[in-house]
């Protein structure tokens, strides 16, 4: 194991400070990135290196040079990227009021990545390896990524796009955007929000909002079988109200004897709208 400490050389007050740092990734496996004062931004790239860009901001100098930024390799394939706060107590790892620090990561894509912010951003693209994302209030951006992804917000907006893989979304408030996956599984629970589904190419899909809206727009010559359900609301499949608040059907835009898959939208306070045109059902 070994670690590194980013820390400021000279500042002064109300100032950005910046720090790069490049170490070789040769035998790193799993990247994993907890910040709690910032946002969170990675890259996959063809390099053999990992290359983080650290940039904090803070009301005064003296609270600038107490925001330290870990990294640390271990034996078994991970490297471990934290954030922290220099206390008398120590090093703690918790959100300052005013001061941040917010990280720009370069990594090799076919690394497996795990990253967490509490109010800031989160975004990953290029990645081979699939990844784990959670935050508290910043926003989740995921695009262009092969392998699984989950994806854990509790007051956060969330895009997910252009995936290969399965994809399990989880979040109590905001809304969640889904675009362009291919994979087996594609599953999303909201608590209050909207879901909006454009694209998706995988055998089961299964979307939920507990008190809001689900949209779901089917891919050119896609089939599925549909089961829709609005309690509180109505369902709308292609432009035309249904009658009651539950949907069982074939729904596409040509006639194939067996549906590419099998799609549940359920919401208990809003509505689901299913469309595409020229859609048969």
């Amino acid at each position: 194991m070994c670690a590194l400490i980013l820390l400021p050389l000279a500042a002064r007050a109300d100032e950005v400070w910046k720090q790069k740092w490049i170490g070789p990734a040769d035998d790193v496996e799993h990247l994993h990135i907890d910040n709690r004062l910032g946002s969170v931004a990675v890259r996959g790239w063809d390099r053999n290196e990992v290359q983080i860009t650290a940039t904090k901001r803070a009301a005064s100098g003296e609270v600038l040079g107490r925001l330290r930024v870990h990294v640390t390799k271990y034996d078994d394939g991970r490297m471990v990227v934290d954030t922290r706060v220099k206390l008398e107590a120590g090093e703690l790892i918790l959100p300052l009021g005013s001061s941040r620090v917010d990280l720009t990561v370069d990594a090799p894509r076919g690394v497996g990545l795990g990253a967490r912010t509490w109010a800031g951003d989160l975004e990953a693209a290029g990645m081979r390896g699939g990844a784990s994302l959670e935050t508290d209030a910043g926003r989740i951006d995921a695009s262009d990524i092969t392998g699984a992804i989950v994806a854990k917000g509790r007051r956060s907006n969330q895009r997910i796009t252009l995936i290969r893989g399965d994809v399990d979304v989880d979040d109590l408030e905001g809304d969640v955007v889904l675009q362009q996956i291919t994979g087996d599984r594609v599953v999303a629970h909201l608590l209050r929000g909207t879901i909006r589904a454009d694209r998706i190419f995988a055998r089961t899909v299964s979307l939920q909002a507990m008190i809001g809206k689900v949209e779901y727009v089917l891919g050119e010559g896609e089939v599925v079988e549909l089961w829709a359900r609005a309690r509180g609301g109505k369902v709308v499949v292609g432009g035309r109200p249904q009658g009651g608040e539950v949907f069982r059907g074939m729904i596409g835009t040509m006639n194939k004897a067996n549906p590419d898959s099998r799609v549940k939208l359920v919401s208990y306070g809003g509505d689901v709208l299913v469309s595409l045109v020229n859609a048969r059902f």
